[in-house]
Parts: structure tokens; C-alpha cells; sequence
């Protein structure tokens, strides 16, 4: 640690007061610069009130201090009693504790026991200390346990809720399996009616003419029915368990005293113990041994708790350990239970599915039934009429005339049937447009037999839309129409759910679909079209969940599957699309930032690269202003990267959603980071002059340095918020990370190349100026001249001062210490090698010296420790220049150079104008 006494530090504290600094500031640069705790954050902030009243003295103000009286008293009390405290001297004296507390400078002699009893005061205070960390722990080790017991009920709710899961999966399975053996029990039971049926059918007559499929039908629902298995049971409940708890310290009522511990009590009660009460003779060395026993024993109860602390510790961790497996196992079971509910769930769906497909079939068993009925009642109404067993006319002895009369009845029946039915479906349009819903049902009952009856369906759905969308919002219309629409079909239609199902599917495929084609069928602007796909795949999902959360029964999957078949076309072109126009949008940015600034983009290697930068200098743009780099123009390429994750997340498939978006973050890559940030800096790079430049070098590398920080913070925090939730737990996460490491690690490179080469050429043209502007007769002039700073020195400085503070306008954090100490080193060197190439006269020497002067000021703005040691070195080198001879030896010797290599030394004093006459005084 680097020390220095009060005045240095208060000099040091004036300095940064008159800077306009904090006191803050100020403190934490001292404490960079002479080590942590070499003063008080308080002491920086009093001194600087101080400054403020206003009080620049940095001199300790004269006081008063303890009264001598108040030193001759307590010395005669002291050497009449050495064993009395410091409780009892204040009391005795009439002054306060702290005023005894420091002892004032007696003769040593006199003030053993005093030194004594401080000494062992403050050992009692470390173990006092050491004993109250102690007792922090057990408190610890208290609210570990708490927090166990917390996490133990947490779990055990978990484990009390996932049982009530379980419970409530087997109700539904038992729900469920009964179902279907109803449903069994039913078939079973029309199956034996159809049985019953066909026997009855083959002793008629006409069983030709009917097409009988009902063994086919009742085949099918048994292989259908077959098919539905129960689900598996879920796995049965785990029992927890949990590690015992550690046991309770045996000690805990000695801890719990340790915090009412008095340690001027304990000392004086020990002190009472050893002297026996007489104060005034005793043994000091036996006093000495029973505190040192006193401290080993309470050493031992230390080193005795920190081993029952070290095990409730491992112990606690291992109780952790296994709290925390038991928490990843509850999760796994939890998952599975999970799945199975949803595997569950989709053998129900499938199950409901084959129900309604049933309901279906047994409908069309039950209409060729409803005709052979028909035919058999006709048949006994004949039978009837010819009770006798003969016919009463001949004409139906005549084939010819029996097939022809049975021609003309059919015909005339079907055209009845036609007629009746044609009827029957006006009457039904009819009691819509007067909204008799009871004569709606009426007829719908009796249509219902009738091969019409998906002609009544379907006139009712076209009904129910006719002039319901005028100009509007179709996403609010519909759900609108189609809450409507179902009270109406529950009250007309005997089968409301395939009715409400085909009005839903004739709603989507319908107006909908016809609305979305419309809109996005022009193609001609993409981002336009992107931007409406999206919208309206999003209102399109909203309004179906409206839907389904108003009405439970309707079948979410039927939905979804709608919906991607009226997007099928657009979401298979998405990714193209997306890619497509996300790199025409951010080609045509980088294009209009180009052209705004008259620059035609080349390549950044060869010769291409020198080929512009001497055509922007001839045209008159090589001033170094420009940087190519716009924060504008990145957050414009951010933008629409953004809302293309956001499409990205809408639009794409959950198989496909990682791949799409490490798609479009790759473009991002190239047209941001690749074909902006690198281009810019490779041309900042290539316009940096080399070692030995004729001009100032332009200061725009250390802007592109700052523009680049920014660009790539704002990349980071779309990086975090937007690209990772899309790929987390991807292979593509692995694969956009590298990407984004090895683009950012390439121009991290590239901006330490072009610090280094931009420092080479900052130093290169401080050499060029003290090389073109510093004269021999600067340090070597004639006649008396007055000892002032060189024009070459100032010049140099002022360039520096602006360097500096370009610097720190540009960089930020630690970059700007590292810079500004790389500089700073590079620049005591070309300074050091430039002054050993001139003599000095003893004026010459007071000159360079204020020059180094000079540049020691310009080096201690650059705020850096090691720079300002390295002109101190030099100031002191320097002084060697003029130094009597006699006093060279001497200050050589002297605390600064002592470290110097003796070459380096005779560097210097080689300088002087007298070095040949030295030899004798070296």
C-alpha cells in the first residue's frame, strides 16, 4: 500500500475540490491510488464541507487536548493504584470514560498494570467479537431450520394436490369406462333388435327390394367399440420422506447468555477472583497466568462451537440436498401425471368422437327400418282386404297389367313423397321468417325421415346468415351470430350438436375464409402482407377462443383444425416470405444510409478500402468526422427483426418455431453486425495513418468504439427478451449463441487492433512535433533567459488534453483507465527517448524541467497511478540536470532514484554541459 501523510492527503482532496469533483469520487480515486482504507469516505466529506465555508488550510488546526492538570491528577492516581479501571478513574476525576480512555505518555514503569488491564480488555473484545459472529451463526442455523420446515410443508401441500389430480383422473377413467359400457349395453341391445328384425324380414316378401347392411353396421360397431381401451392406471402415491433433523445443540442456554456478555464484568470479576480482593498486594504474574488460562479456555468453547456450527452446516446441506431431489422427483411424477391427464384426455376426445359416429350410423339404420315398417303395415292392410284369399277384379291376373299398375304407383308415390316433402320444407322457411320456433320444431320432427332433412339443415344455416355481416368487424359478428344462431337450433333440432357443429364449420369456411382470401391475396407489398396475416391469424385464434370458453361443448380441435386449413396455403410460404422481406427491408435501410451519404460501398480488403478513403480525402471527406455507423438506422433493423419474432412466435408451428426464429436472427447477424458494425470499423481501421504521421490522426475511431458499445447493448437486450424464450431448450439456442460469440469476438479483436494502432499513431505525431518544433537552443540558450516551457512542450500538451478528453467522452468503465494508461506509458517513452538526444545548460536544464512539468500536469489528468509515478521518475531524472556536482552522489542515493539502474542514471548526467568534469564527484 502506497502511504501518505495527512497534509499529502488533504493536498490531494483540495486538488479535487477545486476540480468540481464529489467527495465521493474523490475518495474512491484515493483509494485506487494509495490502497483501500487509507482514508475515511467521512474524513473526504468533512474536509470538503471544510473547502466549501470556504477553509483551504491543510494544516492541523491548533486545540487543546486533555488538560495537564487533568494528566498530573491521573498520574498520581494511577501510581497509588494501578489496578484501578478506567470506569473508576472518571469517576474519581469527574470526566468522562473516553477522556481516560487513552492514556497519556508516562514512564512505562509506573503503568505496567495499566497496560496490563488494556491489554486484556481488548482480547476479551476480539473474543467477545468472535463469540457474537458465533452466535450469528446459530441464529443462522435457527432460521435454516424455519426455512425447512416451510419447504417440508410446501411439499407436502404439492404432494395433497397432486393426489386430488390423481383422484380426480381415476373418477373421470371410472366416468368415462361406465359410459362406454352403456353405450356398449346399447348397441348390444339394437343389435338384438336388428336381429330380431331380419328374421322377421326373411319370411316377407319383399326383403329383396331393401338394402339391408345392418350385419355390416353392427360389425363395424363392434370393431369400433373394440378398438377404445381403458387408459393406465396412474402409478401410485410415493410416500415421502424426509432426513431428521439435526439435533439441538446441548450448549443452546450458554449461547442464548452470550448475548447479555459484559466484558468489563467479566474481567473485573476474574481480576476479583485472582487478586483475592487486595488490590493493593498481589501477585501481577499470577494475575497474568489466570487471564491467559481465562483466554485458552475461551478459546477451547470457540473452537468447541465452531465444530457443532461446521456439523449442523454439512448437516443442514445434506438436508438440503435431499429436500431438493425430493423436489425434482415430486416434478417428474408431476409431469407424468400430466401427460397421462392429457393422454386422457385424447382417448376421451377419441372416444366422444366414435359415440357421434355411432349416433350417425344407428340414424341410417333406422330410416330403411321406419320403410320396411311402412311396407309391412301396407302389406296387412292388403292382407286384410283380401281376407277372403281372392282378388276382386281380373285385372290382376293379366302380369303386364300387374307390372304396369305397380309402375304407375310408384311413380305417383315418389311424386307425392317430392311433393310432400318440397311442402314441408317451405313450411319450414316459412315459420323461420315468422319466427315460430314451435312450428319450426314440429316440422323438423317430421322432416326429419325424410331425405330432405339436410335440406332443411342447410336452408336454416343460410337463413341464419343471410344479411348478418353488413359492413363491419367480421371477427365480432360472428361470435355475435353464432351465440344467436344456437339457442335457436337447441330449441328446433332434435341433434343441436352436429347441427351447431355445421353451422361453426359453414361460419368459417364461409364468409370468414372468404374475407381472409381478400385480404390477403395481394401479394405486391410483403410487409403489408405479413403484417395482415398476422393480424388476422391472431383475431382469427381470439375469436375461436371466445367461442369455446362461451360454449364448452364445442370441440376445440375441430377448431384448430379449421383455422390451419383456411392459413394452410399462407403459413407453408411463411418462412420464405418472412426471410425474404426481412432482408430486402434491411438492405434498402443500409441502402438509404449510404446514399444519404454520398458513399458508394466497397469491399474492406486490398486495395478497394485505400481506393476510397483517398477518394473521400480528395473529395473532401476525409476530415474523420464521419463514422458510417448510425444507432438510427440499427434500432430501424432491430424494429423489424423484433416484429418478425413476433410473427415468427404467431405464425410458425411448434416443431418449426426454433428453426424460424434462428432463421431470422441469422439475417439480423449479417445485415447488423456483419454488413454495418464490421464494415464501419473495418473502414475506421483502414483510415488510421500509420507510426509516423505528417498530420493529426482523426478522432473518429474512439466514436465508432462508442457507437459500436451502444448498437451492441441494444442487440444484447433483444438477444435476452425476444430470441431466447423462442429457442430455449433448442439445439438452434447453442447455435445463435455461437454465431453471436464468434461475430462479437471478431470485432472485438479488430477494435484492439486499431487502439493499439490508433495509440502508435497519437504518439507517432507527439514525436513528429517535438522532432519538427524543439530546437538545441530550447535547452542550451544563450545569455540569461528565463526558465519557461517550450513552444513544442505546449503544442504537445494541448494535443494530449484533447486526446484525453475525447477519450473519455467516447469510452466508458475501465476501458477508459486502460486506455488512458496505455497512452500515458507510450507517451513518457517517446518523451523520455526525446530528451536524451540534447545537452542541457544548467538555464537548459530549468527549462526541460518546466516542460516536464508541463507533461507530469497533462499526465495527472489522464487520472492513472502508474503514469504519474513514471513523470515522477522523470521529474526526478531530470533534477539530476542540475544538481551541484558535489550533491550528485547524495541525490542519487535519495529515496526515488535508489530503484534506478545505474546505466539509467548515468543516462542523464551524461546530459549535462560539465559531464566531462564529473568524473570525480560520480
Amino acid at each position: 500500500m502506497f502511504h501518505l501523510d495527512r497534509e499529502h492527503l488533504r493536498t490531494c482532496l483540495l486538488y479535487e475540490f477545486r476540480l468540481g469533483e464529489k467527495a465521493a469520487d474523490a475518495h474512491r480515486r484515493l483509494c485506487q491510488a494509495c490502497g483501500e482504507g487509507v482514508i475515511s469516505e467521512k474524513t473526504c466529506f468533512n474536509r470538503f464541507a471544510r473547502f466549501k465555508s470556504p477553509n483551504y488550510s491543510v494544516e492541523d488546526e491548533p486545540r487543546s487536548g486533555r488538560p495537564s492538570e487533568l494528566d498530573d491528577a491521573l498520574l498520581q492516581l494511577v501510581e497509588a493504584d494501578p489496578r484501578m479501571t478506567t470506569r473508576d478513574l472518571a469517576a474519581a476525576l469527574g470526566c468522562s470514560h473516553s477522556t481516560i480512555g487513552t492514556p497519556p505518555v508516562h514512564n512505562r514503569e509506573g503503568l505496567e498494570a495499566w497496560e496490563l488491564d488494556t491489554w486484556v480488555i481488548k482480547k476479551v473484545k476480539e473474543l467477545e467479537k468472535r463469540l457474537d459472529s458465533m452466535s450469528k451463526k446459530l441464529a443462522t442455523e435457527k432460521g435454516l431450520k424455519t426455512k425447512d420446515e416451510a419447504k417440508r410443508k410446501v411439499l407436502e401441500k404439492e404432494l395433497e394436490k397432486e393426489k386430488s389430480v390423481r383422484e380426480e383422473i381415476e373418477r373421470m377413467k371410472q366416468k368415462m369406462e361406465t359410459e362406454l359400457d352403456e353405450t356398449k349395453a346399447q348397441v348390444g341391445e339394437m343389435e338384438r333388435k336388428l336381429q330380431e328384425q331380419q328374421n322377421q324380414d326373411k319370411e316377407s316378401r319383399i326383403k329383396e327390394q331393401l338394402p339391408v347392411t345392418e350385419a355390416s353396421i353392427i360389425a363395424d360397431i363392434k370393431d369400433r367399440s373394440q378398438e377404445s381401451e381403458p387408459g393406465d392406471e396412474s402409478d401410485g402415491e410415493q410416500e415421502a420422506t424426509y432426513n431428521a433433523l439435526p439435533p439441538s445443540l446441548s450448549d443452546a442456554n450458554y449461547a442464548l447468555a452470550i448475548e447479555n456478555f459484559d466484558p468489563e464484568e467479566f474481567v473485573e470479576r476474574h481480576e476479583w477472583r485472582f487478586t483475592e480482593g487486595d488490590r493493593v498486594n498481589f501477585n501481577a504474574k499470577d494475575l497474568h497466568n489466570g487471564f491467559l488460562k481465562t483466554i485458552q479456555d475461551l478459546q477451547a468453547l470457540q473452537t468447541q462451537i465452531e465444530r457443532k456450527c461446521g456439523t449442523l452446516e454439512s448437516s443442514l446441506r445434506e438436508t438440503e440436498q435431499a429436500h431438493w431431489e425430493r423436489i425434482v422427483n415430486l416434478e417428474a411424477k408431476h409431469r407424468a401425471a400430466v401427460q397421462a391427464y392429457k393422454a386422457l384426455e385424447v382417448r376421451i376426445t377419441a372416444v366422444a368422437h366414435q359415440v357421434v359416429r355411432l349416433g350417425d350410423q344407428l340414424e341410417g339404420v333406422h330410416i330403411p327400418r321406419a320403410r320396411v315398417l311402412e311396407a309391412k303395415n301396407l302389406m296387412v292392410h292388403f292382407a286384410r282386404f283380401h281376407r277372403d284369399g281372392t282378388l276382386p277384379s281380373d285385372l290382376f291376373d293379366d302380369p303386364e297389367q300387374v307390372r304396369l299398375l305397380f309402375k304407375v304407383t310408384q311413380d305417383r308415390i315418389v311424386s307425392e313423397y317430392d311433393k310432400m316433402e318440397k311442402h314441408l320444407l317451405e313450411e319450414f322457411g316459412a315459420a323461420y321468417r315468422s319466427d315460430d320456433s314451435g312450428r319450426m320444431r314440429q316440422l323438423a320432427m317430421i322432416l326429419r325421415p325424410f331425405k330432405g332433412y339436410s335440406q332443411c339443415v342447410h336452408g336454416f344455416l343460410e337463413n341464419c346468415q343471410a344479411g348478418a355481416f353488413p359492413r363491419g368487424d367480421i371477427f365480432h359478428q360472428i361470435p355475435t351470430l353464432y351465440k344467436r344462431t344456437v339457442a335457436l337450433v337447441n330449441d328446433v333440432f332434435a341433434n343441436p350438436e352436429q347441427v351447431n357443429q355445421k353451422l361453426l364449420y359453414s361460419l368459417y369456411t364461409g364468409k370468414l375464409q372468404d374475407e381472409i382470401q381478400y385480404v390477403l391475396g395481394d401479394r405486391s407489398d410483403p410487409g403489408k402482407y405479413l403484417e395482415n396475416l398476422s393480424k388476422l391469424y391472431s383475431k382469427t385464434n381470439t375469436m375461436s377462443k371466445e367461442i369455446c370458453d362461451a360454449h364448452p361443448l364445442v370441440d376445440r380441435n375441430i377448431i384448430k383444425r379449421v383455422v390451419k386449413n383456411i392459413f394452410q396455403k399462407q403459413l407453408e410460404n411463411y418462412r420464405k416470405v418472412e426471410a425474404r422481406y426481412l432482408k430486402d427491408v434491411c438492405g434498402d435501410i443500409l441502402a438509404k444510409y449510404y446514399t444519404s451519404l454520398h458513399h458508394v460501398k466497397k469491399p474492406t480488403q486490398g486495395k478497394g478500402i485505400g481506393e476510397f478513403i483517398t477518394q473521400i480525402t480528395q473529395s473532401g471527406q476525409g476530415e474523420g468526422d464521419e463514422t458510417f455507423l448510425s444507432e438510427l438506422i440499427a434500432l430501424n433493423i432491430l424494429e423489424e427483426t423484433k416484429n418478425a419474432l413476433k410473427r415468427c412466435q404467431l405464425l410458425s408451428k411448434e416443431t418449426e418455431l426454433a428453426g424460424n426464429a434462428a432463421h431470422i436472427y441469422e439475417i439480423l447477424v449479417h445485415c447488423l453486425l456483419t454488413e454495418h458494425v464490421a464494415y464501419a470499423l473495418d473502414l475506421a481501421l483502414a483510415a488510421i495513418p500509420g507510426p509516423e504521421p505528417k498530420s493529426p490522426p482523426a478522432g473518429n475511431f474512439f466514436e465508432v468504439i462508442r457507437q459500436i458499445n451502444t448498437i451492441v447493448s441494444y442487440h444484447e437486450k433483444l438477444f435476452v427478451e425476444n430470441l431466447v424464450p423462442l429457442l430455449a431448450s433448442s439445439p438452434e439456442y447453442a447455435d445463435c449463441l455461437h454465431r453471436k460469440r464468434v461475430i462479437l469476438n471478431e470485432c472485438e479483436k479488430k477494435i484492439h487492433t486499431g487502439i493499439n494502432k490508433y495509440l502508435n499513431a497519437i504518439c507517432g505525431w507527439v514525436k513528429h512535433i517535438l522532432q519538427s518544433e524543439q530546437k538545441k537552443t530550447d535547452f542550451k540558450p544563450e545569455g540569461e533567459a528565463i526558465a519557461t516551457s517550450s513552444k513544442a512542450c505546449t503544442k504537445v500538451v494541448r494535443y494530449l488534453e484533447e486526446v484525453s478528453g475525447r477519450i473519455r467522452r467516447t469510452l466508458d468503465g475501465k476501458n477508459i483507465e486502460t486506455a488512458l494508461q496505455e497512452l500515458g506509458v507510450r507517451f513518457h517513452r517517446v518523451v523520455y527517448d526525446h530528451l536524451l538526444t540534447f545537452q542541457y545548460s544548467s538555464i537548459g536544464a530549468m527549462c526541460v524541467i518546466c516542460d516536464v512539468n508541463e507533461y507530469s500536469r497533462c499526465a495527472q489528468g489522464f487520472q492513472v497511478p502508474l503514469v504519474n509515478k513514471l513523470f515522477e521518475l522523470l521529474h526526478a531524472l531530470c533534477n539530476l540536470l542540475i544538481v551541484p556536482p558535489e550533491n550528485l552522489q547524495q541525490v542519487c542515493a535519495g529515496e526515488q532514484l535508489a530503484a534506478l539502474d545505474r546505466s539509467t542514471l548515468m543516462s542523464f548526467i551524461q546530459l549535462r554541459i560539465d559531464a566531462k568534469t564529473l568524473k570525480t564527484h560520480i
